[in-house]
């Protein structure tokens, strides 16, 4: 028998994103997934210190970005070990194999496609939440 699904009602999810209508778009698919706890920022810059001050469970980060792009501050936050354990879904509308493979190399834990198909984005934000509450329930038993 599987074990009940994770409630995503606690889950802080931080949106990076350089466009507004992208930024709504992906808060209206999270909320729906019964994620009410959303922040948002417009650069890699204000990514980096919005992670910092809203202590996000999953960051949703789009690639192609002014000031600094999503490869970078996902690059910052693999350096901090604080972060980096930190689930980075990335978002971006190229979606050659090139891209994903940038975007896995920067430290990026999955990678969805836009335009974003709400189920598929739904389903990897719920494995990613998923996962990390795994890893730290593991850790937090073994210490």
């Amino acid at each position: 028998m599987a074990a009940p699904a994770l409630s995503l009602s606690d889950c802080r999810v931080l949106i990076v994103d350089d466009n507004e209508f992208n930024r709504k778009s992906l808060a209206l698919v999270i909320r729906r997934a019964g994620i009410t706890d959303i922040a948002f920022a417009e650069n890699g810059r204000e990514g980096l210190a919005a992670v910092d001050r809203f202590h996000p469970d999953l960051v949703l980060l789009d690639v192609d970005m002014p000031v600094m792009n999503g490869l970078e501050m996902c690059e910052a936050l693999r350096r901090n070990a604080t972060h980096e354990q930190l689930p980075v879904l990335f978002q971006t509308a190229l979606d050659s194999d090139e891209e994903q493979v940038r975007c896995f190399e920067a430290g990026g834990s999955d990678f969805i496609s836009k335009p974003i198909k709400p189920g598929e984005c739904v389903a990897r934000v719920r494995h990613q939440l998923e996962k990390r509450k795994l890893f730290n329930d593991l850790a937090a038993s073994a210490s």
